[in-house]
């Protein structure tokens, strides 16, 4: 079950508190009769856009001991809002709001500086030790935040038992978000016994308390069938409010549904409005699925440099296969300049965000020496990483590496299990490799029915040299009846798929017939692929076609 980001924006200084900018006059002393007065004026004061004249404003409600004059104060200095910027002065009024004042929120906003502010003060203990704080005198939200820090282990041995007890607080505080995490533990098995029911109870209760998570892992329960019977028109009525809720990934999965048509009529517009609003609710992976809406021209005119800038923002946000796909761009010349090194700072960024795909990417660089220096041993670690972040074709590339003794000591035994895990992920190249090995014996006996199964495989899944070499066990009988029209086939089907040998061989056998029509497109076909003894057959069936010279 899908629940979003670790931690939100921090809640008071990350968002300007007045709404505007500017700047006034200086001010005398501050007319107002109390601190709560003073806090108030200076807020709306603020809101007017005159930052100087709310600072002594919010000072004096600070020191008559209004926490909201605290906090407000401390925002101020924090964000540097018409005024100097100043860490310090934001700490410390925070700290009196937080310790001396007992105030929730100072104390929460001063847990969201320490984990997430300036790097020079990042602390993470003393994070949650104000976050705790929060949490003792009532904010959900801190107690979210403490629970989440709990599961990341920052907690020690005992973070999974107190993450689960953080979140229960949450939620009975009502945060709506703790009642989502808490019902993912449930959902999950994490650190307890698997109970969709319970979980489905508090992604509801969530849900209800305005957590567009909750609404959408409901949506999600309803569109699988995971714990409760399939509904799509159910799934589809949770994804719209998750995302009326401002749930970037209840809106991302609400276009979906139209996208595939699953339980809605089939609406690429419909689609692309609904992903559009996920990516402008800084939902990663929403600005993909939009880039790829205007790549296809589907619901969108086509438009491959507004795919680009949804790719881009994507990036921005942390989602891996967006910078993955900008670095294609760039390494293939492909509506972006040819720029290897502008890719490898591409594929970096996506495998720093454990993005398998960026990693395999980025460890070909180092193997071809494309935008970086040739190095074997970072072009294997990188397919290393990739491999184990999921990317069947980085255990296919660490394959070729153990199989060939390229920066590694040669081991067939390990080239296998590698080929084996991207092939079982549908990688085709991987089920076309290993099937090589079962043909020849490698680090095994020979084996030539499963050969013929991985070749088959491999064509199925659009591999030209695995359709080549199934064609050519069906036209030698090597672990196969001998069948001509069969080989035939695939060998033309491995054509069609760019592989020049196939496209040679069918160029051959069409001479061999006197289809010479046929012959020469095969053959250029295959000159044009790189294979050079096609090129020389072409000179000689050109030659032999052309009608001779008059003198």
């Amino acid at each position: 079950m899908p629940r979003r980001a670790v931690f939100s924006r921090m809640a008071v200084l990350m968002t300007a508190i007045f709404m505007s900018s500017g700047s006034g006059a200086s001010a005398g002393e501050p007319d107002c009769s109390s601190g709560q007065d003073c806090a108030e004026k200076g807020i709306a004061i603020g809101r007017a856009g005159d930052f100087v004249k709310a600072e002594p404003l919010l000072r004096k409600a600070c020191d008559l001991n209004s926490a909201l004059g605290c906090l407000k104060l401390g925002a101020l200095y924090w964000n540097g809002d018409g005024i100097a910027r100043s860490i310090p002065q934001a700490l410390a009024s925070m700290e009196k709001g937080c310790r001396q004042l007992r105030d929730a929120e100072s104390c929460q906003s001063l847990g969201d500086i320490y984990l997430m502010g300036d790097q020079e003060i990042r602390d993470t203990p003393k994070a949650m030790s104000y976050y705790s704080s929060s949490c003792d005198l009532g904010s959900g939200a801190a107690c979210l935040s403490m629970g989440r820090l709990a599961g990341q282990g920052a907690a020690g041995t005992e973070g999974r038992e107190q993450e689960a007890q953080y979140y229960e607080k949450s939620c009975k505080l009502g945060h709506g978000m703790g009642c989502v995490d808490l019902g993912y533990l449930y959902a999950e098995g994490i650190g307890r016994k698997p109970d969709l029911s319970r979980a489905e109870f508090l992604y509801d209760k969530g849900c209800g308390m305005g957590a567009g998570e909750g609404c959408n892992n409901i949506g999600v329960i309803y569109e699988h069938g995971r714990g409760a019977a399939p509904d799509l028109d159910k799934a589809r009525s949770f994804y719209e409010r998750a995302c009326s809720l401002g749930s970037g990934l209840g809106c991302s999965n609400l276009g979906a549904l139209y996208y595939y048509g699953r339980g809605v009529p089939e609406d690429y517009g419909k689609a692309g409005d609904y992903l559009e609003q996920a990516c402008g609710l800084n939902f990663g992976p929403g600005c993909v699925n939009l880039g790829h809406l205007f790549e296809e021209g589907a619901g969108r005119k086509q438009d491959f440099m507004s795919a680009v800038r949804a790719y881009e923002k994507a990036c921005g946000l942390g989602e891996g296969s967006g910078c993955v796909i900008l670095g294609y761009y760039h390494e293939r010349g492909q509506g972006l300049p040819r720029d290897a090194a502008r890719a490898k700072e591409y594929y970096e960024q996506g495998c720093r965000l454990d993005d398998g795909l960026g990693c395999s990417n980025l460890g070909n660089l180092f193997l071809n020496g494309d935008g970086a220096p040739q190095d074997y041993g970072k072009a294997g670690e990188y397919f290393e990483k990739g491999c184990r972040l999921g990317s069947s074709e980085g255990c296919s590339n660490l394959g070729v590496m153990y199989e060939q003794g390229r920066g590694v000591k040669a081991d067939l035994a390990k080239a296998r299990e590698l080929y084996e895990n991207a092939c079982s992920g549908d990688y085709g190249i991987a089920c076309c490799n290993l099937g090589n090995l079962f043909m020849n014996g490698q680090g095994d006996s020979q084996d030539y029915s499963r050969a013929l199964a991985l070749y088959d495989k491999a064509c199925r899944l659009d591999n030209g040299q695995g359709c080549n070499n199934l064609g050519f066990m069906y036209w030698t009988g090597s672990g196969a009846d001998k069948d001509p029209d069969k080989a035939l086939g695939y060998s033309r089907r491995a054509c069609d798929l760019n592989n020049p040998e196939a496209c040679a061989f069918m160029g051959k056998m069409a001479w061999s017939r006197e289809e010479l029509k046929e012959a020469a497109a095969f053959l250029e076909k295959a000159c044009a692929l790189g294979n050079q003894e096609s090129c020389s057959l072409v000179n000689e069936l050109n030659s032999r076609t052309s009608p001779e010279k008059q003198d």
